[in-house]
């Protein structure tokens, strides 16, 4: 299994703490601190777990808007039909970078409900965070 391939599986697990082992402290990601990035997709993860989901079921699909062309994937939750769009940077050894496409374009066509962010713009005292 690849590194990209856990990721999927990771996120589709509701796991943010293996999330968190496989990304790289050194990085960037949404272009925030690695931390801070894994507090907001656990936020947004959450969000799924408190509209009944307990899996994620990924769609793949391209960005139409701002890295036309990329690879991404939706996310999306069984129960709530939610999703989670996001492009996944990967260089075949390492995930680079992962960030919210507001605009994926899914290879597969289907009727989705609330579109789920990673929050950029929240701030870390909005974040219910244990340190």
């Amino acid at each position: 299994m690849t590194k990209l391939d856990f990721l999927i599986q990771s996120i589709s697990d509701l796991d943010i703490d293996s999330i968190d082992l496989l990304l790289d402290d050194h990085r960037t990601y949404q272009d925030q601190p690695k931390q801070q990035f894994i507090w907001r997709l656990k936020d947004a993860l959450e969000h799924f777990s408190t509209s009944g989901d307990d899996e994620l079921i990924p769609y793949a699909g391209v960005c139409g808007s701002c890295v036309k062309g990329c690879k991404g994937y939706a996310f999306v939750g069984p129960h709530s039909m939610q999703h989670l769009d996001v492009i996944i940077q990967y260089d075949g050894e390492h995930i680079t970078d992962i960030f919210s496409c507001a605009l994926l374009k899914l290879d597969h066509e289907m009727e989705l409900g609330e579109y789920v962010s990673i929050k950029p713009d929240l701030t870390l005292s909005d974040l219910d965070i244990d340190c």
